[in-house]
């Protein structure tokens, strides 16, 4: 899983033999596979509720 934090860029792997699972040698990783995110189908529209503000 790839995540953006305040220190910049991680992937989240779960491969056993890491010391940790928190990488940020993203330019040395080859993927085996991954799945495509759509940013705009992703974000829920407003559903109209109210916030409670």
């Amino acid at each position: 899983m790839f995540v953006r934090e305040d220190k910049g860029p991680v992937v989240l792997d779960s491969k056993k033999g890491l010391r940790t699972n928190i990488r940020r040698d993203c330019g040395r990783m080859r993927p085996q596979w991954y799945i495509p995110v759509d940013v705009e189908r992703t974000v829920p529209e407003e559903s109209g509720r109210d916030s409670g503000s």
